[in-house]
């Protein structure tokens, strides 16, 4: 099979596939978050539609309460309005992944056990800015149009706040530093993991959290128990990291140091804040989120098509257990639990 009949084939499989999936997170029960974006859906007129105002009263940034109110004025089912968000998610990881030259059906099937039960089930919003982030990062990774990335990265912001990390990689100094190849891959993971460490742990000793109206709120709450430093999401962090690493191609290109030092600011993340679970999680999963395209790209370095597809399958079912008896045990006895 030719390269160009085969790219053509899976990006039909990225699309049925995806398809599928845009529907599970449309029709939906009681996930976690799922009936407060409901009320605020179906209350859009109510709430004030300026930024401030709109996030004091809902806890969402105004993207949610723009959109939202667009769907109200065309009398759409919540339902439809769950699938274009869910649809824009898969568009931006698409976006990505072409332009970070990965095969998007790869990106998928690593996207889909690790990712998808958060990010499209629960916290939707995060889970399309999270991918409209990427979608920048390879805009400006691939040195395009900087006007559309700084477009792209204020439509996510408009989403969730998790985008602001983003907007420190409009930096030629930290790109550089990533980029040089007069300083060996593992000692800037090493460096950049150990710096995020240590900041998180200056951070919380300064107990900063109380200056912070949603984070002091957090800090009573059970998103503030321990993850524990050697939590099994941690320790897979850590060896996934590793394997990125050691079995790195021998002629790795930029995007690929940058991905890995990417995610090893996700670890120090991690294990920095290994005593506030929120923090540990939602910070770090910006940067582990990397892992979905550093898998494929990999593999595709190291092995056959027919190979790949094999281990991603592997891959995609030891992932899926983990984080449905680890993670989001919980996520299946939502799912069918009727929204009212």
């Amino acid at each position: 099979m030719s390269n160009e009949i085969y790219v053509r084939k899976t990006t039909l499989a990225y699309c049925l596939l995806s398809f599928i999936f845009i529907l599970i997170a449309s029709f939906r029960g009681a996930t976690r978050d799922t009936d407060i974006y409901k009320f605020v859906y179906e209350n859009s007129n109510l709430f004030p539609l300026e930024y401030t105002q709109f996030y004091d009263k809902t806890g969402m940034e105004i993207g949610y309460g723009y959109l939202s109110f667009i769907f109200n004025i065309l009398s759409l089912p919540f339902s439809f309005f769950l699938f274009f968000i869910s649809f824009l998610t898969f568009f931006f990881i698409k976006k990505a992944s072409d332009n970070f030259s990965i095969n998007s059906f790869y990106v998928l099937i690593c996207y889909i056990p690790v990712f998808f039960a958060n990010h499209q089930l629960m916290q939707i919003r995060q889970g399309l800015a999270m991918a409209i982030g990427y979608y920048f990062l390879s805009l400006i990774l691939k040195n395009k149009n900087k006007i559309l990335a700084f477009i792209v990265l204020i439509s996510g912001y408009l989403f969730h706040s998790v985008t602001l990390v983003f907007f420190a990689f409009f930096s030629n100094l930290i790109n550089s530093f990533i980029a040089t190849e007069r300083i060996k891959l593992f000692i800037k993971v090493f460096f950049v993991c150990f710096f995020v460490f240590v900041f998180c742990r200056f951070f919380s000793g300064l107990d900063f959290f109380q200056y912070t109206e949603r984070l002091s709120n957090y800090t009573d709450s059970e998103f503030s128990t321990e993850r524990g430093f050697l939590h099994p999401a941690n320790i897979r962090s850590f060896l996934l990291l590793i394997f990125f690493v050691i079995f790195k191609p021998k002629n790795e290109g930029f995007i690929y140091n940058f991905l890995v030092v990417f995610y090893a600011a996700g670890l120090g993340f991690r294990l920095g804040f290994y005593d506030f679970m929120i923090l540990s999680g939602r910070l770090s999963t910006i940067f582990t989120y990397s892992e979905i395209f550093l898998v494929p790209m990999l593999l595709v370095f190291r092995f056959s098509k027919q190979n790949i597809i094999v281990l991603l399958l592997i891959y995609f079912l030891i992932n899926l257990y983990i984080n449905l008896v680890f993670q989001v045990p919980f996520i299946l006895e939502d799912y069918f639990k009727p929204l009212l």
